[in-house]
């Protein structure tokens, strides 16, 4: 592989011309199809662009090489939770999370959450759970450091059980 060309698909990517840099990145793959520096970065891109379905197989082929790497589990992590397909994020957040505790990136998203925990609290609709997905949002926008607390879920349970009139 091409180093400068490689940088050159990366300088793309990381400058929003994402079709520029899948571009380059897809010439690269078509003589190194397992090249795992490409594939870690194609994924994300794909995701980026909307492209789930080639997305998804780009990150499943990456799991193959290295199925352990925390950081391309927390990018395909963020795919499932840019779909909302919370489910399957958080679980792939956790696991990278146990492989590499030390990296925030892998928190970045979920702050220490014991989701077993509340599930098994707490009872609450599925549009009670849409009012507490909302509510987690604004908490962590108006604190604009990216992270959902524990704090946030239990204070949003509270209010959509007062709007039923249930106690905690």
């Amino acid at each position: 592989m091409n180093v400068d060309y490689f940088k050159s698909a990366l300088l793309h990517h990381s400058k929003g011309n994402w079709n520029k840099a899948k571009e380059i990145y897809e010439h690269i793959l078509k003589s190194n199809p397992n090249n795992y520096s490409v594939l870690q970065n194609y994924g994300p891109l794909l995701s980026q662009l909307k492209e789930y379905k080639l997305a998804k197989n780009v990150f499943e082929k990456s799991l193959k090489i290295k199925p352990k790497d925390p950081l391309l589990l927390y990018n395909y992590a963020k795919f499932y939770h840019d779909q909302r397909i919370f489910e399957k994020a958080i679980t792939l957040y956790k696991e990278s999370y146990k492989i590499e505790p030390r990296n925030n990136f892998s928190m970045y998203n979920i702050e220490n959450i014991d989701f077993d925990k509340i599930a098994n609290n707490f009872q609450i609709s599925g549009g009670s759970i849409l009012n507490v997905l909302r509510y987690c949002v604004i908490q962590t926008a108006k604190r604009n450091n990216g992270k959902v607390l524990e704090k946030d879920i239990i204070d949003a349970i509270k209010i959509e059980y007062d709007k039923e009139g249930q106690t905690i």
